[in-house]
């Protein structure tokens, strides 16, 4: 706790450092694995699914090969590094976690005989299926709506301050960690998706500011906001982006490569 009560000297890298610490851990304290096995039992519309003809099986064999593999890379390096090394590895922990999560969903997908074929759409995919209550409730929190009206389904935000400033042993706390996770990664999106729209003045001149319809318009092309999009907005950032945070002293490693192992 004093690690935490010593904010006021940080700058904003170690700030997000802590940040990202938590919001991680906070998945991995949602993430139930015997809950999860459990609503997948009881879920209806995997209990409706059949095997479906000219499904590739080699290609769904290769996409859980390839996941379960990047899984296993990600629990040797909590396992077996320390110090530096261990620090280093966060960096690249990041993309491992999506590709992993993401193979195993291509997985699923070929076995369906619904592959995608670019990640934005399959991610885009996952949360129209979550809103279709179609993947367990554990999984399936997310966030919906334009930049000014931000929405949560399967979760409550009941404590909207600092991530940092929130005990983890605590259920609603928990949640609102992930709340907070969830809204700035979607307004992070919102952004992007608005650069990629085109809207356009009378005069043909481009807008500089929307109306409430056109940022619904927006939201709507972006989709809902889930668990594998705070995923790919890391392995975007671990990949192209400022990096600092992933290198701060105040990032906590093994916490941080425990948790996206469990997620």
């Amino acid at each position: 706790m004093s690690k935490v009560l010593s904010t006021s000297s940080l700058d904003d890298v170690d700030w997000a450092a802590r940040t990202r610490t938590q919001q991680f851990a906070a998945l991995r304290a949602a993430l139930d694995k015997d809950k999860v096995i459990a609503e997948l039992k009881d879920l209806e519309y995997l209990n409706q699914l059949k095997g479906k003809a000219g499904c590739d099986k080699q290609d769904v064999a290769r996409w859980l090969h390839n996941g379960w593999s990047t899984e296993r890379l990600l629990w040797m390096n909590y396992d077996q590094l320390e110090g530096d090394a261990l620090t280093q590895a966060v960096h690249w922990a990041f993309p491992q976690a999506y590709y992993s999560t993401y193979a195993c969903l291509q997985a699923f997908l070929t076995a369906t005989c619904s592959p995608i074929g670019n990640h934005r759409s399959t991610v885009k995919d996952f949360g129209n299926n979550v809103e279709k209550e179609k993947y367990p409730d554990s999984v399936s929190f997310m966030a919906l709506g334009e930049r000014y009206n931000i929405e949560y389904k399967n979760t409550e935000n009941y404590h909207p301050s600092s991530s940092i400033f929130m005990s983890l042993e605590n259920e609603k706390e928990v949640q609102s960690v992930i709340c907070s996770f969830l809204k700035s990664t979607r307004k992070k999106h919102l952004v992007k998706q608005r650069r990629n729209m085109d809207f356009t003045k009378k005069d043909g001149s481009k807008k500089v500011n929307l109306s409430k319809e056109e940022r619904r318009i927006v939201s709507e092309n972006l989709g809902n906001t889930t668990i594998m999009s705070l995923l790919w907005r890391m392995r975007i950032r671990a990949n192209y982006d400022d990096i600092s945070t992933f290198l701060s002293d105040d990032i906590e490693s093994n916490r941080v490569l425990i948790s996206l192992y469990h997620v």
